[in-house]
């Protein structure tokens, strides 16, 4: 990468573990408890707990309607935000 990024590390229930803001270019960063990865433009990353809410559903969203996120089996899942 040639610019700095925001990383976003998810777990397998795409709860958010780690925020990486800013990473500089030819730098690395990690987290043992992520299963996926969101990289964005630096400062891209939402800021309050409203805002990340909101992404939090557009990304779960965004799974959805690409066939990677399967719904949830057993009613009332925790997981399963009931995205209308």
């Amino acid at each position: 990468m040639r610019m700095p990024i925001d990383i976003v590390f998810v777990d397998a229930a795409l709860r958010v573990t780690r925020v990486v803001r800013e990473l500089v270019p030819w730098q690395a960063s990690g987290c043992c408890r992520a299963r996926h990865v969101v990289e964005m433009a630096a400062g891209a990353a939402p800021i309050t707990v409203a805002e990340w809410h909101e992404w939090h559903i557009a990304f779960r969203r965004a799974l959805r309607g690409a066939g990677m996120l399967v719904p949830s089996t057993q009613a009332g899942d925790p997981l399963d935000d009931e995205l209308t």
